[in-house]
């Protein structure tokens, strides 16, 4: 926004009232001995001085760490849709930094045993990422309309115990 329409902000001053509109509840809080230059033995300048001192409170160092032991751990669930898991894999492989030559191994790996078996069959013909997410998806879609299919026929063979009985 500061870029944007910099012309909307033509002094430090108007930049750092619009940083501190922006924040609310602890951030501002964080900012408030800074900001208010009256008080301050060392106020703000910029704000880009602003933006910063709350990275360097909120910014977790360890971001890429934690999100590897993340994706370490992750496995697609039996109750959970491909794309639902797709979504959270891809976002922690970003946020792990995992190197695209891994994620289609490493995407097989945690797939329920169900869809990768059914992706077994051909496995080794999907060149990339995108060619065995997309077989996944598709794979995952069949699978859930056989098993809603499967439950239904089940509900329809048993016998219900509202059953006269002679």
């Amino acid at each position: 926004k500061l870029q944007v329409n910099a012309d909307h902000f033509q002094s430090d001053e108007a930049q750092m009232a619009y940083v501190f509109g922006c924040t609310g509840g602890d951030a501002q809080k964080h900012l408030r001995p800074q900001y208010d230059t009256e008080e301050s033995s060392d106020p703000f300048h910029s704000d880009k001085e602003m933006i910063n001192h709350l990275a360097s409170i909120y910014k977790d160092p360890h971001k890429v760490q934690n999100a590897r032991l993340e994706y370490r751990s992750l496995m697609m669930k039996a109750t959970e849709t491909f794309a639902d898991f797709h979504t959270c894999f891809l976002h922690l492989a970003g946020q792990a930094q995992i190197s695209k030559e891994d994620l289609q191994l490493d995407l097989f790996d945690k797939l329920t045993l169900e869809l990768q078996w059914t992706v077994l069959l051909i496995y080794s013909t999907l060149q990339t990422v995108k060619e065995l997410s997309d077989k996944c998806l598709s794979l995952d879609q069949g699978l859930c309309r056989l098993k809603a299919r499967a439950d239904q026929l089940k509900a329809r063979n048993t016998p219900t115990s509202n059953a006269p009985t002679t």
